[in-house]
């Protein structure tokens, strides 16, 4: 009996070792790494690929030199709602609420010139910085 809780016991030891050491265990770390590879990699006039990894970094709340660096990147390519809203968002996560404000209000305009009607999460954005 000692010998198979022995066996046991090393094994889950020897596991959690082995898992420890493998590259799945620091997706985090490398998941910024990536998003550095895809922007080098993107197209000069791809402002899509430099948007799509600040809206990770600004979820998550990492990285945000870096993602401001990609959200500029990609407003300098093309003026869209999206990464003017996204501006936003970085700007109201630095306390930057009046500039946050005017870039919220850009991506509205953008939207309502597309003919878009829905504006409810760039609404609740607005109001969230009056709070």
């Amino acid at each position: 009996m000692k010998k198979l809780i022995f066996t046991f016991a090393t094994t889950i030891a020897l596991s959690a070792n082995a898992f420890a050491s493998n590259d799945l265990f620091d997706l985090d770390a490398n998941k910024y790494d990536r998003l550095r590879k895809k922007v080098a990699l993107s197209t000069a006039m791809d402002w899509e690929t430099p948007l799509a990894a600040a809206k990770v970094c600004v979820k998550d709340k990492q990285n945000m030199s870096e993602a401001y660096t990609w959200i500029e990147h990609s407003i300098a390519i093309k003026e869209t709602a999206s990464n003017l809203e996204l501006k936003g968002d970085y700007l109201a996560l630095h306390c930057l609420d009046q500039m946050a404000f005017e870039y919220y209000q850009k991506a509205l305009v953008q939207k309502i010139e597309k003919g878009e009607t829905n504006f409810s999460s760039i609404q609740k954005k607005i109001l969230a910085l009056k709070k």
